[in-house]
């Protein structure tokens, strides 16, 4: 099992590490692995028409390598496309525990909204 956390993460910043540090303490605290899931491109760059001014603090390589530098044991990346944002919230779900692990923990970042799910629909 994992403890993980998701979102974009982009720059790191002491936000994302204080989310990090929790994860990691807690994955240790546990005799687990601590595990980023993020997406590549940004959402933004594929969604959005002014996407040629998003500008990233870092590459998805920097980005890694901070969060590894920080004690993440894994660092998953899922393809974000259009299709990808259409996805309902269960099958978002489906996808990120595909990723290899069973989940003791799972964070999600704040900025994660899936639109597509109706307000009252089941987790699935």
């Amino acid at each position: 099992m994992v403890v993980a956390a998701t979102g974009f993460f982009d720059g790191v910043h002491l936000g994302h590490r204080k989310v990090i540090g929790q994860m990691c303490s807690i994955a240790r605290s546990q005799g687990k692995e601590s595990m980023i899931v993020t997406f590549w491109p940004h959402p933004r760059s594929v969604l959005q028409q002014d996407a040629d001014r998003l500008r990233l603090l870092t590459t998805l390589q920097e980005k890694k390598d901070l969060c590894t530098s920080l004690g993440v044991d894994r660092f998953e990346v899922i393809p974000f496309n259009r299709d990808f944002s259409m996805l309902s919230l269960g099958s978002l779900w489906r996808i990120i525990f595909a990723t290899g692990s069973a989940y003791r923990r799972l964070s999600l970042g704040m900025t994660i909204v899936w639109v597509t799910m109706p307000s009252k629909a089941p987790l699935r």
